[in-house]
């Protein structure tokens, strides 16, 4: 009986592996289009990606904490994620609405793709990856004027992209 139990848990684990494996291969072919990208991503060429505008318009904003934010205009944003993540997929279009919202100034915005290494190649960056220690996409760098980094919102926000940025700018 012991031995039918522990069966049935391998199956279902190695069942489990087999579907996460199947959809992340078939999201990489259903985004074959940023996958490989690298390098800094223009927001024009993203907001053209099906994934990037369904979550963006399927998003709400936070109102409320959104108004704890407004100071946000008073930093630089450097943005690390990879079109093959779906992180990046979720949480960057997110990320984009609440920047539409506060009107913050996208010539302020730097948004690179990395690849699956967090890499990037071919790459003609002042600072590579490697010095911002990035070790999961997408990374929020809040910078100041100065450049000194202010924090950063890595993977997925601990409560929600509006609270954690609020956290981070007050």
């Amino acid at each position: 009986m012991r031995r039918v139990k522990k069966t049935r848990i391998i199956i279902g684990v190695i069942a489990i592996l087999v579907f996460s494996i199947s959809s992340c291969s078939m999201l990489h072919k259903k985004n074959k289009s940023m996958d490989d990208k690298t390098g800094i991503t223009d927001l024009k060429s993203l907001r053209k990606q099906t994934w990037f505008a369904n979550e963006y318009n399927s998003y709400k904003v936070d109102e409320v904490t959104l108004g704890k934010i407004k100071a946000l205009n008073n930093f630089n944003i450097l943005v690390f994620g990879g079109g093959w993540c779906s992180d990046t997929q979720r949480e960057l279009p997110r990320f984009i609405k609440i920047l539409d919202q506060l009107d913050y100034p996208l010539k302020k915005l730097e948004i690179i793709f990395l690849d699956r290494n967090k890499e990037c190649k071919n790459c003609e960056l002042t600072n590579p990856p490697e010095a911002y220690k990035i070790g999961f996409v997408p990374t929020f760098i809040l910078r100041e004027i100065s450049g000194k980094e202010r924090g950063r919102i890595v993977e997925t926000p601990a409560q929600s992209l509006e609270k954690d940025l609020s956290q981070l700018v007050n």
